[in-house]
């Protein structure tokens, strides 16, 4: 009788699993059958003068397979980490957990792309932002991407290209002649008035700032020249932004600005900043001279 209650049991066991099983075409189809996401990705370069940019080697870019509408997520295919080691267009997952495949029914997706990868992407495919600190400037370039060729299992290249959704500002500095003794990597660069973090939304491509988020950012020499560079998140055109240079010795020189100025995501600004020596003044009211009277004098 025992045995008999253990083969019924065994029995509805495997009549379980082979239903579970036809409700599933992943675990029906052969791996071999299945399509994998093959992702080329190219970007915009902030540099005028060039027409593309180039990846670094293991530049990581997030990815999220979603519905054509963009309503939902597809075989749990979200933020799944891709990296090009060489640096080139070609991204490929970091494991088979990470590796997107298109469904079997050949149905159509949106690839929805981001770099650089981050884990705390949310479902909604929000992106958490900061550019506060500025020594690493690849890990803040937040791009996200536009899905252009290979939407199912029949057209499986998946061309992306990727846009800057933050502004780039380049710092040519100079020193006039009375300051010529101070080296320029041992000037401290303060940027004031600028917001720190965000949140950006990847399916409607948008940035939402947190305005509570204004804090002085420090912009780090380079090993290469006496210029430097940050990444701020854009900015609508208005006051309040200024540049601070402190010595080594605590003098300061500040350069603000211009209100007019607006930082749009995308662009590359450069700003050519001379330190000029300021001498001490004095402050003095000054009259016109007044027409005396006239002398004739004979010196003996």
């Amino acid at each position: 009788m025992k045995l008999n209650n253990i083969k019924i049991v065994l029995g509805l066991g495997l009549a379980f699993m082979l239903g579970s099983c036809s409700n599933s075409d992943e675990l029906l189809t052969p791996n071999s059958e299945r399509v994998a996401v093959k992702v080329a990705a190219d970007f915009t370069s902030l540099s005028s003068t060039e027409e593309d940019g180039n990846w670094n080697a293991n530049s990581m870019v997030g990815l999220t397979m979603m519905d054509k509408e963009e309503a939902n997520i597809l075989l749990n295919a979200f933020n799944f980490n891709y990296t090009t080691p060489d640096g080139t267009i070609n991204f490929q997952p970091i494991s088979e957990e990470n590796t997107a495949y298109f469904p079997q029914d050949g149905s159509e997706v949106a690839i929805k792309a981001y770099h650089p990868y981050n884990k705390e992407l949310t479902k909604d495919q929000k992106l958490p932002v900061t550019v506060k600190d500025q020594s690493n400037l690849v890990a803040i370039d937040y791009m996200t991407a536009e899905h252009l060729e290979g939407f199912s299992k029949t057209d499986s290249a998946v061309k992306l290209h990727f846009k800057h959704r933050m502004a780039k500002l380049i710092f040519n500095i100079s020193l006039d002649d009375k300051n010529q003794t101070i080296p320029l990597k041992d000037f401290k660069l303060e940027m004031s008035g600028m917001k720190t973090t965000g949140v950006y939304d990847i399916l409607a491509e948008a940035l939402a700032i947190n305005e509570e988020s204004a804090e002085d950012i420090v912009v780090p020499s380079n090993d290469k020249d006496d210029n430097r560079e940050a990444i701020v998140l854009p900015r609508e055109a208005g006051e309040g932004v200024s540049f601070k240079f402190t010595t080594e010795k605590g003098d300061t020189y500040v350069a603000k600005m211009s209100p007019e100025l607006k930082l749009e995501a995308g662009y590359q600004y450069t700003f050519n900043i001379k330190l000029q020596a300021i001498p001490l003044t004095v402050s003095a009211t000054v009259e016109e001279w007044k027409e005396g009277p006239k002398s004739d004098l004979i010196a003996q």
